[in-house]
């Protein structure tokens, strides 16, 4: 396509007066062809006019139809779409809840255990000020065994 926009008034004269036909590229793909007017009337007149514009007209109501196929479908998502996001919004309250009761629960269980743990560290503080007792009151050779 580049060369076509270069060189244009090459590519018409080439199939005005040498009756060659350019075949023009986009991004590496056939896109159309240049031929002389002369040779398009021949070419309508040997197929006639009629099946090349029967097959635009089918093309434009392909296009059509696929328009209003698109059209049907961006409605659909319109209707569906509003419903599908309250699902996930109610999904992600549920998880939200479940979290929220989670962390009630590891609360209420590290505040029992650090309760638990106070207790158990005030009974060795009692049960050792009663074995210091207990040492205080025995014998002063008893501990360390006769000398």
């Amino acid at each position: 396509m580049e060369e076509a926009r270069i060189g244009l008034g090459d590519v018409i004269d080439r199939a005005r007066l040498a009756g060659e036909p350019t075949l023009i590229t986009r991004y590496g793909k056939p896109a159309a062809v240049v031929v002389s007017e002369e040779w398009y009337r021949e070419a309508e007149e040997l197929l006639g006019a009629a099946p090349i514009r029967a097959r635009r007209l089918t093309m434009a109501a392909d296009y059509a139809a696929l328009e209003a196929r698109v059209a049907d479908l961006e409605q659909q998502m319109r209707h569906m779409l509003p419903g599908k996001i309250d699902d996930v919004a109610y999904a992600v309250s549920l998880v939200h809840e479940d979290v929220r009761v989670i962390r009630e629960e590891v609360g209420a269980f590290r505040n029992a255990t650090q309760a638990t743990l106070g207790r158990q560290s005030e009974m060795l503080g009692a049960h050792g000020e009663m074995l210091e007792e207990i040492l205080r009151r025995l014998p002063s050779g008893i501990i360390n065994g006769p000398s």
